[in-house]
C-alpha cells in the first residue's frame, strides 16, 4: 500500500471514529440528567477507548504484533479523535491540511 492510499484510509478511519464518538457522547448526554457534567471529559474517554479498541481489532484481524508504544500512539490518536469530535470535521480538516501545507512549504524552502 503506497503512502497516498494510507493517508486516505487514515482520514476515512478518523472520520468514522469521530462520528462514532459523537454518537456515543450524544447518547450519554441524553441519558444523564445532570446538565453540569463535563462532556468534554466524557468525549475524550470515549474517543480513547474506541480508538484503542479499533487498534486491537485491527491488529487481531491482520495478525500484527501489539506493541506497547503502539498503544501509546493509539491513546494519543484518541485524543485527536476527541478533539475532532468536540470541534467538528470542518475545523479539524482545515487544521490538518493547513499543517500539511505548512510542512510542505517548509520542506521546499529547506531544499
Amino acid at each position: 500500500m503506497d503512502y497516498k492510499s494510507l493517508v486516505v484510509v487514515a482520514i476515512i478511519a478518523t472520520a468514522i471514529l469521530i462520528f462514532i464518538t459523537q454518537i456515543i457522547t450524544e447518547v450519554i448526554k441524553s441519558v444523564t440528567s445532570d446538565k453540569n457534567s463535563k462532556y468534554n471529559i466524557i468525549t475524550v474517554i470515549t474517543a480513547v477507548i474506541i480508538t484503542v479498541l479499533t487498534y486491537v481489532i485491527f491488529c487481531s484481524i491482520k495478525g500484527y504484533a501489539m506493541l506497547w508504544y503502539y498503544f501509546v500512539a493509539a491513546i494519543i490518536y484518541g485524543v485527536f479523535v476527541a478533539y475532532g469530535a468536540m470541534v467538528g470535521y470542518d475545523k479539524l480538516i482545515k487544521k490538518v491540511f493547513s499543517a500539511i501545507k505548512e510542512a510542505k512549504d517548509t520542506a521546499s524552502k529547506i531544499q
